[in-house]
């Protein structure tokens, strides 16, 4: 499952501008889904990788986000975040790995 997290984020990340400065958080170890910190009770695994991506200062930050659903391939489908930020954000699935994503502009 990390592995198809972060298969998913490189994808996004190979469509970043060039010039774009990427580092990797902290990781963080896969929690059960029954474990009492993810306040889920069924079987399997979560995984919370995160990337943060600094773009050249030539780049418009919003037009990346805002272009990416459209640069991905079709295993991708993008949806709105259903909260009003006052950046770009897009949640993105990647349906072939069954991994979510949430990019924004922060």
């Amino acid at each position: 499952m990390k592995a198809d997290v972060n298969a998913s984020m490189q994808e996004v990340v190979d469509l970043l501008p060039e010039g774009t400065q990427v580092s990797l958080r902290p990781e963080s170890t896969p929690y059960p889904c029954e474990d009492k910190l993810s306040l889920g009770s069924g079987k399997g695994v979560f995984y919370t990788g995160q990337l943060e991506a600094t773009l050249p200062p030539t780049a418009d930050a919003s037009h990346v986000v805002d272009d990416l659903p459209a640069r991905l391939g079709e295993q991708w489908k993008a949806s709105k975040t259903g909260v009003a930020l006052s950046s770009s954000a897009v949640i993105l699935t990647d349906s072939k790995r069954q991994v979510q994503l949430n990019v924004m502009d922060v």
